[in-house]
């Protein structure tokens, strides 16, 4: 088996937008996949979240392979390769990525990804970054504890990089940093509030897009992260709806 050769039509299939082909050729139908927020496994539940995550890519600036190393004898590959792209909820991201392939018949079975942002500072927060412009949007409909609550006047949130300020009526009402915990579906990310009434304090969120609505689903202030996208009486989770703000 030339691994090689095996690596170089895998990804010329994958940065071609070839997914589905490149998943049934070069993957086994039980294949693990291993990042550091998960693990998945299986072909068709990698290749749907993985198609996922190529939906959501605004723009691509550049996806290239910068090294490849095989291991014949143990049917071992590692490819490196460097990517930047728009992200619809992350804005522009560059990536250094590392993923370790191990080969049974033709097929991948198991494949570890290692990901290192560059545009992020060492603590996890993105460095000042002009190219990470963000989005804007606006709020259109809000459910706290199983309770509608009246959307007045206008409230938008304005994200540069990974802070967020939201703003009623012209007044900054929050202020904080979002930190992406998993971008999976839904995603995951945790907000540290910096400014607003609960300055201080953690929320837990999931996410999911729909086309250019984003629905969000908050837990309470310090408390655990909601698994569905629900408000019930008592649960203390607030359930928004929010609408991108196109320039």
């Amino acid at each position: 088996m030339d691994l090689k050769a095996c690596v170089k039509d895998l990804y010329a299939m994958l940065f071609e937008g070839r997914t589905e082909e490149a998943w049934e050729r070069f993957y086994a139908e039980d294949v693990v996949r291993r990042t550091e927020w998960e693990t998945r496994v299986g072909r068709t539940q990698n290749r749907d979240y993985i198609q996922e995550f190529v939906d959501n890519v605004e723009s691509w600036t550049s996806n290239e392979i910068t090294g490849i190393g095989i291991d014949e004898e143990r049917a071992v590959t590692m490819v490196q390769f460097s990517q930047e792209f728009k992200h619809r909820m992350w804005g522009q991201i560059r990536n250094e990525i590392v993923i370790v392939q191990r080969w049974r018949d033709g097929r991948i079975y198991d494949e570890s990804v290692f990901v290192m942002k560059t545009n992020e500072k060492s603590d996890g927060q993105f460095s000042d970054n002009e190219s990470n412009t963000g989005e804007s949007w606006r709020l259109v409909s809000m459910v706290i504890d199983g309770i509608n609550q009246p959307v007045e006047g206008a409230t938008s949130s304005t994200s540069v990089g990974n802070e967020f300020t939201v703003i009623h009526n012209g007044v900054e009402v929050m202020k904080g940093k979002a930190r992406v915990i998993s971008d999976g579906t839904p995603y995951q990310q945790d907000i540290e509030i910096d400014r607003g009434p609960d300055a201080g304090k953690t929320i837990r969120q999931i996410i999911k897009f729909e086309g250019d609505m984003m629905v969000v689903c908050n837990g309470p202030p310090d408390g655990e992260r909601p698994t569905e996208f629900s408000s019930e009486s008592g649960s203390g989770h607030t359930l928004d709806v929010w609408a991108r703000v196109k320039p």
